[in-house]
């Protein structure tokens, strides 16, 4: 019996520290958003070099493809300014501002 009080003890003990100390913390909403603002950056430069792929290898007319990305992303920068007002923390706002970066060299990358 004490054995096993022991055992429960420790793996309370053990429970508390992983999730306090070990596991990571869970990102903020801000974070969140922010994260998806990126991946979508991220998703948006991808179908434009796809699409370019593609028309380079099959001779297959993309255009359309790679006209729905300056949209995309104007909807990326629109949710960011958004975004950027609410934002609290520091690390958050610097954050925001390299997001903001990446989208205007994506623009002068591709012309959008």
């Amino acid at each position: 019996m004490r054995r096993v009080l022991i055992v429960l003890i420790l793996a309370a003990v053990g429970f508390v520290v992983w999730t306090n100390f070990v596991s990571p913390r869970t990102a903020s909403a801000a974070d969140s958003q922010l994260a998806d603002l990126e991946n979508r950056l991220e998703a948006a430069k991808a179908r434009v070099t796809r699409s370019g792929r593609a028309a380079g290898i099959s001779g297959v007319d993309t255009t359309a493809d790679a006209g729905a990305v300056p949209a995309e992303v104007d909807r990326i920068e629109r949710s960011l300014r958004d975004l950027a007002k609410s934002l609290d923390s520091e690390a958050a706002r610097q954050r925001s501002d390299r997001l903001q970066k990446k989208i205007d060299e994506f623009r002068r990358q591709f012309g959008n």
